[in-house]
């Protein structure tokens, strides 16, 4: 089937290719995370303050729909698919190999399944929010401030502040 790559899509591309080289090059080491936070600020990535973004981290394309508030930390290996906006609050923790999803393909016989991406909606995490290893969170979801989902949980609904939630689907467990 015929593809069509613009200037612009081959640019972004090789824009991808080079952070992801120099994350890796540089490691976790503190010159590497310094290099990969300005890197980022470079391609248009919001930062409120200060944050420890580890190497492997992976984005689908790089565009103005990721911020960062105040001392995020994001441990190695994450996803950030930005087909719609992620935003992260002040202190929050993700854990390594965490997914953030906002596209979905509609359903279709054809091959033209890959053409057809859609937004689920704008993710949120609020202030002071942990979300544990392995964990992956869908788009249209908020997770309230103070708190905590467990490792390996999917996220397909929303969760109130101050609670713990896990699970596969996640399920709120009990208040802070």
């Amino acid at each position: 089937f015929p593809v069509t790559i613009t200037k612009e899509k081959n640019y972004q591309r090789l824009k991808i290719d080079f952070f992801r080289l120099v994350s890796c090059f540089f490691g976790n080491s503190h010159i590497g995370v310094f290099l990969r936070f300005h890197f980022l600020k470079l391609l248009g990535v919001s930062f409120e303050g200060r944050c420890r973004i580890f190497s492997g981290i992976y984005f689908l394309e790089i565009n103005n729909n990721l911020f960062f508030g105040k001392n995020v930390f994001v441990n190695v290996n994450s996803h950030f698919d930005l087909t719609d906006r992620v935003s992260i609050g002040n202190n929050a923790l993700i854990g390594p190999n965490v997914t953030f999803l906002t596209s979905t393909h509609e359903a279709s016989k054809t091959y033209e399944i890959r053409k057809k991406v859609k937004s689920m909606g704008p993710i949120l995490l609020e202030d002071n929010v942990f979300i544990g290893a392995n964990s992956t969170i869908l788009g249209g979801i908020t997770i309230g401030e103070n708190s905590i989902i467990g490792a390996c949980s999917l996220v397909n609904k929303s969760i109130p502040p101050n609670n713990i939630a896990f699970g596969n689907p996640v399920k709120l467990y009990k208040p802070l």
